[in-house]
């Protein structure tokens, strides 16, 4: 996770819009972590286009009776780099964007996404940590030596 957990519904993105897709697409059952506090649905699959594994998941405050997801996080791990960091290329970017978000993503949003990753994807010694509001909800981009997540929570 990212340290504090974000509690705020995001508004019009339906978790269960993104599982279902998940599942259809990756041919995969989710795994459901449930407490009082939250629940979360999660896959991991192999991912070639990034060369590892890819982590998707769903987390809704509570029960998961609010439709809306408070996150849905998405993490590409290359355990092949060592201590390099992932490569973003347009083709991995949109791939991933598209694979994660593209359930409940309109065309202009995915595009709108895509560049501001490739454009904010500028790597310390210690990776990237930034987030930007969008029209519908906000998106963090985290990148730590051999993984980068891409968060979708409310702004």
């Amino acid at each position: 996770m990212t340290g504090t957990r974000d509690k705020t519904p995001i508004p019009t993105v339906r978790a269960a819009t993104l599982t279902k897709a998940w599942k259809s697409h990756w041919h995969t059952d989710l795994e459901v972590v449930q407490n009082d506090v939250v629940r979360v649905q999660r896959t991991t699959v192999d991912y070639p286009t990034g060369h590892g594994k890819l982590t998707l998941s769903v987390q809704q405050e509570g029960t998961g009776t609010n439709p809306s997801p408070s996150l849905v996080r998405c993490t590409l791990a290359d355990n092949s780099l060592g201590t390099g960091f992932v490569k973003l290329t347009d083709t991995l970017v949109g791939k991933m964007v598209s694979d994660c978000w593209g359930a409940v993503l309109a065309p202009h949003e995915r595009t709108q996404i895509a560049d501001w990753l490739l454009a904010n994807y500028k790597l310390d010694k210690y990776g990237v940590n930034r987030t930007q509001a969008f029209a519908r909800f906000a998106v963090r981009l985290e990148a730590v030596p051999t993984s980068v997540s891409l968060y979708l929570l409310a702004k």
